[in-house]
C-alpha cells in the first residue's frame, strides 16, 4: 500500500541509459513528440563541457534543465541534487514525469542510488531503467568501454536494442547470445522508434533493486573529452577526411556546425566507432552563432592539441 500511495503522489521518473552512440537522443526526442497530455520535465546530461545533446532535443517546451562536463553519477552529482532539490520544491514546474538522458559514459546504477536518497524518496520514483545497445558497434567495444556498457545493461528494467537494421539476423542472434540475459526484457528497434507504452508507466524494479557494490575506479580516470568552438566556418570535404582518420581512441564526437557553402544551415555532427553522419535542419533552425564539437574517448592515446589542430585545418579562411 505504501509503494502504491508514494506512486500516486512523486514524480515518475525514467532513466535512459547507454554507451555512447547508442541513440539516447533519438529516442527522447521520440517520447517527447508522441506523448501527449503529461507535464514532463527533461534532464539531459553531457561528457563533454558543452552540452551538445540538450541542442538536439527537439521539444523543449517541457522544463529543460542540463548538466554538462561530467557524469551526474560522480563528478557533477552535487549539481544532479541541487537540480532535483529545485524540480521538486514548492516553486517547482511540479510535473508528473522527469525524463532523464546520462551521459553515455555514467553508471545508472550510481544514478538509481542518488535517486533514493531519504529526501527524495517520497517525492520522486523510478518508473524504469531504459538501457540502449548499438547493435552495429556493441560487439566491438574494446575491453573498458565493454565493461562500462555491460554494467548499463546489468541494470536496465528494459533494453532497447536499436540499429537492427544495420545488421544481419545472425548477427543480431549473435549479439544477444554474448551481451544479453536469458530473461533480458529486449525491444529491438530502428531510429528508436520505440512505442511510448512499451516504455513508460512501468512499475520499476528499480525502486527495490538491490544495487551491486560500486566500483572503486571511476570512469572519469578512463575517458576524456575535448570541446572544440569557432566562428569559422568548416569546409565539408577536409571535415569528412578528419572523420575518417580520427585515432582509435576517439570514440565519439558530436557536434553543431557552421558549414561552407550553407549560409542558412545548422549541419549536425554524428561520429560513433568508425561510423560518421553529417546532417543539415531545416532552414527555420537558423544558423548556430558558434560551431560547437566534442570529441569522447579513452586518456590514453588522446591527444587534445593534434585534435585542436586538425579541426583547425578544416576551418575555411
Amino acid at each position: 500500500m505504501f509503494s502504491e500511495l508514494q506512486s500516486q503522489h512523486s514524480v515518475a521518473v525514467t532513466l535512459i541509459s547507454g554507451f555512447l552512440g547508442a541513440g539516447k537522443t533519438t529516442l527522447l526526442n521520440h517520447l517527447l513528440t508522441h506523448v501527449q497530455g503529461l507535464r514532463m520535465a527533461v534532464l539531459v546530461n553531457d561528457f563533454g563541457a558543452i552540452n551538445i545533446d540538450s541542442e538536439l532535443i527537439v521539444q523543449q517546451s517541457q522544463t529543460m534543465m542540463t548538466l554538462a562536463n561530467g557524469c551526474m553519477c560522480c563528478t557533477v552529482e552535487s549539481d544532479l541534487i541541487a537540480q532535483l532539490e529545485q524540480l521538486l520544491g514548492p516553486d517547482g514546474p511540479q510535473p508528473e514525469r522527469l525524463l532523464i538522458e546520462a551521459s553515455g559514459l555514467s553508471s545508472p546504477q550510481k544514478i538509481v542510488s542518488t535517486l533514493r536518497y531519504p529526501q527524495f524518496r517520497q517525492r520522486l520514483h523510478i518508473d524504469a531503467v531504459i538501457t540502449l545497445l548499438d547493435a552495429a558497434q556493441h560487439g566491438t567495444l574494446p575491453a573498458p568501454m565493454a565493461a562500462l556498457a555491460q554494467e548499463q545493461l546489468e541494470v536496465a528494467d528494459i533494453i532497447v536494442l536499436n540499429k537492427v537494421d544495420s545488421i544481419t539476423p545472425s548477427q543480431l542472434a549473435t549479439l544477444k547470445q554474448q551481451w544479453l540475459y536469458p530473461n533480458a526484457r529486449v525491444i529491438e528497434s530502428r531510429y528508436a522508434a520505440v512505442a511510448p507504452e512499451l516504455l513508460l508507466g512501468h512499475g520499476g524494479s528499480a525502486c527495490g533493486r538491490s544495487l551491486r557494490p560500486v566500483p572503486t575506479q571511476e570512469h572519469a580516470e578512463q575517458f576524456v573529452s575535448h570541446s572544440f568552438e569557432t566562428q569559422r566556418l568548416f569546409r565539408l570535404a577536409p571535415l569528412r577526411r578528419l572523420l575518417r582518420q580520427l585515432p582509435v581512441g576517439v570514440y565519439r564526437a558530436k557536434g553543431i556546425l557552421r558549414l561552407e557553402g550553407y549560409p542558412d544551415r545548422r549541419c549536425l555532427l554524428h561520429h560513433v566507432g568508425t561510423r560518421s553522419e553529417l546532417s543539415l535542419d531545416p532552414p527555420e533552425f537558423g544558423l548556430p552563432g558558434l560551431s560547437q564539437l566534442v570529441l569522447i574517448g579513452l586518456r590514453t592515446g588522446f591527444d587534445e592539441a593534434r585534435l585542436t589542430a586538425a579541426l583547425q585545418a578544416c576551418l575555411a579562411p
